[in-house]
């Protein structure tokens, strides 16, 4: 049979074996003493120098993580070595987490009050007295919050938390700052007041001063709460309350937005 002059092209067998034969080739050639397409001097090099690389940074992060353990103390054994300025502007937050008027119209009380009453036996396991109208603080003395300060909104006494009656019981919480007694909104008055908008029609607060300054500080125990305040709305009159601390140094943050906002906060 004549030669047409065209090459003959591989099979697929012929194709994949040719493959498999580069790729070996690839892994090891005999001809140069190659791995993978380097010598033995190459792999050498590349090799110390990674081992130098994250040597280097393993180095770097120990020396940070061993830096960052140095500025903390154990609970309970003092405060953190070193410190952000948040005293007079503290976040605020809600309880339970979340928490929000149009969760309670839609949820049930059921629901509600297992979530607010898991946070609040926190504070029945606090101390076995509770904190005394101190404008100054509790200085050393071991006491808990009293939560039938919350009158209408105690978890001890409440039923309903008042959403079948179209009042329900909003938590606010500050949070932490260790040894911060905040100073008194008035002369001789034992609370850090917090203000509601529309405050007195359709909104009431619990305690009516505010946060009680008498169960302030946080000095670093392990379980150990700061108080709370309630906030009492009328949902026939308002859907939407923005809060703010008010008080002497106190700053306050233009956004209500919680990740961005201080000593203010919005309920809706």
């Amino acid at each position: 049979m004549a030669d047409d002059g065209k090459e003959t092209k591989p099979g697929c067998c012929q194709r994949l074996g040719q493959g498999f034969s580069n790729f070996g080739t690839f892994l090891y050639n005999g001809e140069t003493g190659q791995v993978m397409g380097r010598s033995g001097e190459s792999w050498l090099k590349i090799g110390v120098f990674y081992l130098i690389f994250y040597g280097f940074l393993a180095a770097f992060f120990s020396a940070m993580l061993t830096v960052f353990l140095s500025t903390l103390n154990d609970v309970g054994q003092g405060p953190p070595k070193l410190t952000q300025f948040l005293a007079n502007k503290p976040g605020l937050n809600l309880i339970p987490k979340g928490a929000s008027l149009g969760k309670l119209n839609n949820g049930t009380i059921e629901a509600y009050t297992k979530s607010v009453k898991s946070v609040f036996d926190k504070y029945d396991g606090m101390a076995d007295g509770k904190c005394p109208d101190n404008s100054e603080g509790r200085g050393a003395l071991k006491c808990g919050f009293n939560s039938a300060l919350l009158g209408a909104c105690d978890p001890a006494t409440t039923k309903d938390f008042g959403i079948n009656s179209g009042m329900p019981c909003v938590y606010v919480k500050i949070n932490k700052v260790y040894g911060w007694v905040p100073t008194p909104s008035a002369d001789g008055s034992p609370y850090l007041n917090l203000k509601c908008s529309q405050q007195g029609d359709g909104v009431e607060v619990f305690p009516a001063g505010g946060f009680h300054i008498g169960s302030f500080p946080f000095n670093g125990e392990e379980n150990f709460e700061l108080p709370v305040v309630a906030v009492q709305i009328n949902t026939t009159k308002t859907t939407s309350v923005v809060c703010e601390l008010s008080g002497p140094g106190i700053e306050v943050s233009e956004s209500s937005v919680p990740h961005r906002a201080f000593a203010k906060i919005a309920i809706s």
